[in-house]
């Protein structure tokens, strides 16, 4: 009997360890994958489970598949990984959108994106992708593949976020044990382009909506014998301290302006990224931009202006092919649209990070002469903040403040960057013999991928600024969504 139990215990071994410690291979397979993700998880936003089972597979037909190929699905699998990070980074609702604008790669400062930071991690990948190769380099056999995927499996359904078995409320720890960012993404494409059941845009509820919740829709009849201006400010957020958000009102509320406008300062509820706002604000609408059709943008509320005989212009410092708004502005009711090749001339300068184009104030000051005339409704979509920003010098009583809420050169070089752009908007306003009515509002907060500096933005709200003439009874709702 002992020596069965013995021979029964060599097999076993045998079977889990195998002749060159497959098991134990097989780990240091999962642990240098999962590595760089768990070093950035220190310090940046990292939305995955802690282990990929995608590796798991791979590893049982790496050996079939060579080094080579092998190596090749390895980085496929942790660009896919980091496409999911980045897509909740950058605020996309849906990781497949964030691959997908790839295709406008061609169009951004790639440079502005390099640092040593980036540069390091790239390297970690390249270490950890040799590292797993070579323990992969002899088959480790479907038995330990089965024992590692099996303890992964139960790990997950005892921390409760095995959603096939577990409630959302009875999870213990914050994130997945394990998950497939593989799966994931085949998941949301199969949603996003093969499902006919799928709502592509579909109405956001009405206490959310800022043009039903302040009288906006009113404004065509309103303000006729005037002008109206929208501007969404990119990657404008509300900082969780008055004393920075006491700075950035400020740059845009000033005693000649409140002689000239009466101001309504409240937040509004946002999700997704900078296209998401667009909807959100113009249409109040959900979803994805490329369903967007004439027929549904009739609603938005440059087509409502339109309706009642005012012109409508579009303007975004940026080229018109980024997430096709040449294209589906047009069919929102935005009769001219201006970009990039548009608004710059032959000496003006480019301004921002990794998104250059036209300078934001430039575009504001441009925008005088046709605000002055009559029945103009102009959008501007702003560019510089966008991340990466432009390096910029940082005003004195801004970087005592900083300094005093502990905010990063970083998050303090973003806030610089919207106060002086508030500054130019402001000028701009006030060079308008009839002052306009006028809408400022975040499209999302900032995109920091560093958790500390995300954590001083509210992450469900942005900012909004209803400017109304004081020689125009038009004074909004004022139980609208909450002081920001």
């Amino acid at each position: 009997m002992a020596r069965f139990n013995n021979q029964f215990l060599k097999d076993y071994h045998l079977a889990l360890f195998g002749a060159n410690n497959s098991t134990l291979r097989l780990l240091g397979v999962l642990g240098f994958f999962n590595l760089p993700f768990w070093m950035m998880a220190h310090s940046h936003l990292v939305t995955r489970p802690v282990f990929s089972l995608d590796v798991v597979l791979v590893a049982f037909f790496l050996p079939i598949l060579g080094p080579l190929v092998g190596g090749l699905l390895l980085c496929f699998l942790w660009l896919i990984d980091v496409a999911v990070v980045l897509s909740a980074t950058y605020n996309f609702k849906l990781a497949t959108d964030f691959i997908l604008s790839a295709r406008f790669l061609g169009a951004l400062h790639i440079a502005s994106f390099l640092s040593w930071e980036t540069t390091g991690m790239v390297g970690l990948f390249c270490l950890c992708m040799v590292v797993v190769v070579r323990l992969l380099k002899t088959p480790v056999g479907f038995i330990p593949t089965l024992v590692v995927g099996a303890f992964l499996f139960v790990a997950d359904a005892a921390n409760g976020s095995f959603q096939m078995i577990s409630r959302a409320d009875t999870q213990h720890l914050a994130s997945n044990i394990s998950g497939s960012p593989l799966r994931v993404i085949a998941a949301q494409a199969k949603s996003q382009f093969f499902s006919h059941s799928l709502e592509k845009l579909a109405p956001i509820p009405e206490s959310q909506s800022l043009t039903i919740q302040n009288g906006i829709l009113s404004w065509p009849m309103l303000y006729r014998d005037r002008s109206v201006l929208v501007v969404i400010v990119e990657s404008f957020g509300i900082n969780k301290y008055p004393e920075i958000r006491e700075w950035m009102r400020s740059k845009l509320i000033t005693n000649d302006i409140q002689e000239k406008y009466l101001i309504l300062q409240t937040a509004s509820p946002f999700r997704g990224a900078t296209v998401d706002g667009e909807l959100r604000v113009l249409c109040d609408l959900s979803g994805q931009f490329g369903a967007m059709t004439t027929n549904v943008g009739k609603n938005c509320l440059p087509s409502q202006f339109a309706k009642n005989g005012w012109a409508t212009h579009g303007f975004h410092g940026f080229v018109g092919e980024m997430f096709d708004r040449r294209y589906w502005w047009p069919q929102i009711g935005l009769q001219h649209v201006h970009f990039v090749d548009d608004l710059l001339g032959p000496n003006d300068p480019r301004c921002g990070g990794g998104f250059r184009g036209a300078c934001d104030a430039l575009v504001a000051h441009k925008l005088v002469p046709l605000l002055s005339g009559r029945s103009q409704f102009v959008y501007l979509l702003t560019l510089n903040t966008h991340f990466p920003i432009e390096a910029i010098i940082i005003p004195q009583d801004l970087d005592t403040i900083c300094s005093q809420t502990h905010t990063s050169s970083e998050a303090c070089q973003h806030i610089a960057s919207i106060g002086a752009f508030l500054v130019e908007l402001r000028k701009s306003i006030l060079a308008i013999p009839t002052p306009p009515a006028v809408l400022v509002v975040g499209d999302h907060a900032p995109p920091f991928s560093k958790t500390r500096d995300r954590e001083m933005f509210d992450n469900d709200r942005v900012p909004v600024f209803i400017m109304t003439p004081t020689d125009v009874d038009s004074a909004p709702n004022s139980d609208s969504h909450g002081a920001s």
